[in-house]
């Protein structure tokens, strides 16, 4: 059951200070959408009907957040809720961020008064055959080649980190932006082994033009990648 096996296949650890987080990964022979209903986790309506695939990603994030909500002690706070956009909706005074790939799910989080942005994202390698779609990544055709240029990288994971470094900082943002801004509204460089820049190319919200944030980040095995932003409050 569940209960024997899904913590076994998952990992937390601090990635800072007061800041945690939980992976899981496992195949379709290992867990099943039954096994998290079991647990008492529960399908929103949008998903009543959906393929089984989308409902385990779900239920496989929500599993990651209530182990981070464990690394607290917070048992009886309340699962984030989705709003109309499907974004989740945090408890008030806590910040956090959700992703899942096939195979993969994870969650993050920290207390507001700790950390102002939280993004997290991992993401299959982009394919040679999939690098058509550089054009709707990247925002300047300079920024791929510069970034493999700088981070010494293969050309598929180079695009890769590119593409996961916007998703992040996508979710990072919007709970302050409350609206949809794409691709090329951000320009990611490498600065080094595991870390990445993304700054704004035009103001976004309450963010300036030029605003840029730091990422973190690293392989979870093979041909999987996670980019996470993690802005903490000054001391």
């Amino acid at each position: 059951m569940l209960s024997k096996n899904l913590f076994n296949l998952g990992q937390l650890e601090e990635r800072a200070p007061g800041v945690f987080q939980f992976t899981l990964r496992w195949t379709e022979a290992e867990i099943s959408v039954q096994d998290f209903l079991e647990q008492g986790l529960v399908l929103p309506e949008h998903l009543q009907k959906a393929i089984a695939k989308r409902q385990l990603d779900y239920l496989a994030g929500r599993y990651c957040v209530q182990q981070t909500y464990a690394a607290f002690d917070l048992g009886a706070l309340p699962l984030p809720t989705q709003g109309p956009d499907r974004a989740p909706i945090w408890p008030e005074g806590w910040c956090g961020s959700i992703t899942h790939t096939r195979g993969v799910a994870s969650a993050v989080l920290s207390r507001t008064s700790r950390v102002r942005h939280l993004g997290l994202d991992i993401e299959h390698s982009i394919g040679q055959k999939s690098s058509g779609i550089s054009t709707q990544i990247c925002s300047h055709p300079s920024e791929w080649p510069d970034l493999n240029q700088r981070l010494g990288c293969p050309d598929e994971l180079g695009l890769t980190l590119i593409f996961s470094a916007k998703e992040s900082l996508f979710k990072a943002l919007y709970p302050s932006v409350q609206s949809y801004f794409g691709f090329s509204a951000a320009y990611v460089t490498g600065q080094g082994p595991g870390k990445l820049n993304v700054a704004l190319l035009n103001p976004v919200g309450p963010y300036r033009k030029g605003q840029s944030w730091d990422l973190h980040f690293r392989s979870l095995g093979t041909s999987i990648w996670e980019t996470l932003l993690l802005d903490p409050m000054p001391l």
